[in-house]
């Protein structure tokens, strides 16, 4: 070799530098991984959720459009009833026979004030999810409104 010889400028990255972006992107790439069943989760609740409150909603608003009609496919029974009940209800908001062929149980609660003052029934409405569940452990959606009654009843 020669004095004057200069050796040309090598590029590209070195071994500990490839290492440390592999790390980097591998540490990345978990956090986001777990973050995304997270988000999945959390999704399908939200699903869950809107659907039960939109069967709630579904069933109180029936009972204020026709508080003293009983009449099938309605799902709760004439606002001018007092007590409780439940009903098992599909995704699309039909009653149907069984909880093995429900997603949701509808519960409801009709109480009436002491006085006869206002005729108004309160209701109670819980939406409960999987069916099938316990809904002492089940998750739910609960709505409550008052039911104006028409006159003479």
């Amino acid at each position: 070799m020669s004095p004057g010889y200069v050796f040309p400028r090598q590029r590209g990255f070195s071994l500990i530098e490839v290492v440390l972006a592999i790390g980097l992107l591998a540490f990345a790439l978990v956090a986001i991984v777990g973050l995304l069943a997270v988000g999945v989760d959390a999704g399908s609740t939200s699903k869950e959720m809107v659907v039960a409150a939109s069967i709630a909603s579904q069933a109180i608003a029936e009972r204020r459009h026709s508080p003293d009609v009983d009449a099938t496919g309605l799902l709760l029974p004439p606002a001018t009833a007092t007590g409780t009940g439940e009903i098992f209800v599909s995704s699309t908001g039909q009653a149907v026979a069984d909880a093995a062929n429900a997603e949701y149980r509808l519960s409801w609660n009709y109480s009436r004030p002491a006085t006869d003052l206002s005729k108004v029934t309160f209701v109670t409405v819980s939406v409960h999810w999987p069916a099938v569940a316990d809904p002492a452990n089940a998750e739910a959606l609960v709505l409550s409104s008052a039911i104006a009654l028409p006159p003479g009843l």
